[in-house]
């Protein structure tokens, strides 16, 4: 994560998650009661989903694998898997197991007269931008996904009403551009710290 100053909203920060080739782990303290909370230590994310409907809330689902435990609950595979040590209640740091895969599925209204097939057609790759923003001072998520191509696509007609089309698609690295990232998640807010809020 980098964070850096807004350049037009004083008092604001950009915080710019990348991915990298070697995914930090953390500590996650789960809070039971008033009291007591239980410790996991060595936690690293699996995969995560961000989610939103219309007019409702963003949701974010992250799938921890740690030393110490195992939780499973745009999607972003690291493609870890856990490594269990025989005689021991503790893992070793999860392992890599094939190559990490960026997906963004979205459901539009048809309106454009079969655009999206005919790019899932001819492989057609081109970024994704979507752009949630609210208030003043603004407070907006940017989640870019470079070099897409459509993967799944549906416009089946299956009652009476609007049309709709929901598209999968699939983000890919490119080396010979910067960044040379699939996906890049920007949150601007006016908090000074891209981890601790």
């Amino acid at each position: 994560v980098t964070t850096t100053p807004h350049p037009s909203v004083a008092g604001s920060f950009a915080h710019k998650y990348t991915p990298v080739d070697e995914i930090p782990s953390l500590t996650i303290d789960l809070q039971k009661g008033n009291s007591g909370s239980e410790k996991f230590l060595g936690m690293m994310v699996s995969s995560y989903n961000l989610s939103i409907e219309a007019g409702g809330l963003m949701e974010a689902s992250f799938n921890f694998i740690g030393k110490t435990a195992e939780a499973r609950d745009f999607s972003v595979d690291n493609k870890i898997e856990r490594r269990d040590m025989l005689g021991s209640k503790t893992t070793a740091q999860p392992s890599t197991t094939d190559i990490r895969t960026c997906e963004l599925e979205v459901t539009l209204d048809l309106e454009n007269n079969g655009v999206l097939y005919a790019a899932q057609l001819a492989g057609t790759q081109s970024d994704a931008i979507i752009t949630f923003a609210q208030g003043t001072p603004e407070q907006s998520l940017e989640l870019v996904l470079f070099n897409c191509q459509i993967i799944e696509y549906d416009d089946s007609i299956s009652s009476v009403g609007r049309i709709e089309v929901t598209a999968k698609f699939q983000a890919f690295a490119d080396l010979n551009t910067t960044p040379d990232d699939a996906y890049q998640l920007t949150i601007v807010n006016q908090d000074a710290s891209g981890t601790s809020n």
